[in-house]
């Protein structure tokens, strides 16, 4: 019985994801940025692709030498608010719903650190674009 239960209640807590977070977390699985063909994105310190679903997947390198992988699916694609993975350098990983529009934008400013890559995304995370 109590396998059960925690059961149901992983199937509920999956379920309270967004479908943007489905989605670009099944999409960070087959599609590692490292591994792919990456062109300079909206800022100097971004580089991404465009994936054939529309994903953008990329790398933001923090002037300390950290970095973060990313992708990222627009509202334009879903029927939420859009989100974005990031994976970072440290092994820790986040969502940020919503915020950007059509592309990945951060500050024109390269940013420091993760510290202020966690901040950008907690401060802009459930925003609609």
């Amino acid at each position: 019985m109590r396998t059960l239960l925690l059961i149901a209640f992983a199937v509920i807590l999956t379920g309270c994801a967004s479908r943007s977070q489905r989605e670009v977390a099944r999409v960070s699985v087959a599609s590692d940025p490292a591994s792919l063909s990456l062109e300079r994105g909206y800022n100097d310190y971004v580089r991404r692709a465009i994936l054939a679903d529309g994903t953008e997947a990329g790398v933001i390198s923090c002037r300390d030498g950290s970095s973060s992988r990313f992708w990222f699916r627009s509202h334009h694609l879903t029927h939420d608010d859009g989100g974005t993975l990031f994976r970072f350098s440290d092994g820790t990983e986040v969502f940020m719903s919503g915020w950007f529009c059509c592309e990945v934008q951060l500050p024109e400013k390269q940013l420091a650190s993760l510290v202020e890559l966690r901040a950008f995304i907690r401060e802009h995370d459930g925003i609609s674009p």
